[in-house]
């Protein structure tokens, strides 16, 4: 089962009134922590019984580990907070340096902030 992470600067995620905006991202691509990538098209592919689905999430950045290029991690913003979904939460680390950069935290759906 994945669990929901958000990227906020607010004292609690559901409440921020001024969530990262993808642009934000944009203005500090070369600092970007190792592994992680801007997806201006935003497509996902889903995989399900009846074959691979596509579906369509806007401009996200995704992360994807050197050692499991398979496994993509997409931090989606859809002028929202950003969020993501990982099933393992000790493989937070790159998304705790992503928001470090951005001088915010990484908060699960009940508010634990995690660093």
């Amino acid at each position: 089962m994945a669990y929901h992470y958000h990227i906020t600067r607010a004292v609690f995620w559901n409440a921020d009134p001024d969530p990262i905006r993808m642009e934000e991202v944009e203005q500090m691509a070369e600092l970007l922590p190792p592994g992680f990538q801007i997806d201006w098209d935003g497509v996902l592919e889903v995989r399900t019984p009846y074959g691979i689905e596509t579906e369509p999430i806007g401009p996200c950045l995704f992360y994807q580990d050197y050692y499991a290029p398979e496994d993509r991690v997409y931090v989606r913003f859809q002028e929202e907070v950003p969020w993501f979904a990982l099933e393992d939460p000790s493989k937070l680390e790159p998304f705790l340096a992503l928001a470090e950069l951005l001088n915010a935290a990484v908060q699960d759906d009940d508010g634990l902030i995690y660093s």
